[in-house]
């Protein structure tokens, strides 16, 4: 949680770009809906913050988004959903500690421990042609089951694969040195 983001490796070129510093351009995957397809592209800083010894705070790692653009297909682009939305996200990782340092031996016992992550997202949106026609709390319901979904289960995800990174990397003097090497900022 305290490795300096300039040092970040990024996990999955298809989906993550590093624009060099602490900014990144997140790709979210495709959303298909029957014809008509959406992506969501974000450009989010990434803050790490120390621990806070006074409050008990464990250092961590937060993700906001900056910059959200929609583009899609045909009805997406004649609707310029672009022009018509705007979206906020923030993410916080912290690592939690268990296990180990206790007791008689302990010193033989390697504390475990787990990436932990909160989010919260926040969208406005115009409403368009024809779904105007629908009631509000429709369309809010409805926004919020896709959205919730996409989000708890790409969030997971990431997560799954910084932790499988890490512990490749804490284990592999190799692979940090070929990712020493190969961590150079993307210019967009």
């Amino acid at each position: 949680m305290t490795l300096p983001v300039e040092q970040y490796f990024v996990l999955d070129p298809k989906q993550i770009a590093h624009l060099g510093g602490n900014r990144f351009v997140l790709t979210v995957p495709r959303i298909n809906l029957l014809s008509v397809w959406l992506e969501v592209v974000a450009e989010v800083t990434v803050t790490t913050y120390p621990p806070d010894t006074a409050s008990g705070r464990p250092p961590r790692v937060v993700l906001q988004a900056d910059n959200c653009r929609i583009s899609g297909s045909d009805l997406v682009e004649n609707m310029a959903l672009d022009q018509r939305f705007a979206m906020r996200f923030v993410t916080e990782l912290t690592w939690s500690t268990s296990g180990g340092g206790e007791g008689a031996g302990a010193a033989a016992v390697a504390p475990t421990g787990e990436i932990r992550a909160t989010s919260k997202l926040d969208v406005w949106s115009e409403v368009v042609p024809p779904f105007q026609l629908l009631p509000r709390e429709v369309l809010v319901g409805s926004c919020n089951g896709v959205l919730h979904g996409l989000v708890g289960s790409l969030l997971p995800l990431f997560v799954r694969m910084l932790a499988a990174d890490y512990q490749r990397w804490a284990a592999d003097p190799a692979y940090r040195a070929d990712r020493a090497t190969r961590s150079q900022p993307i210019t967009v």
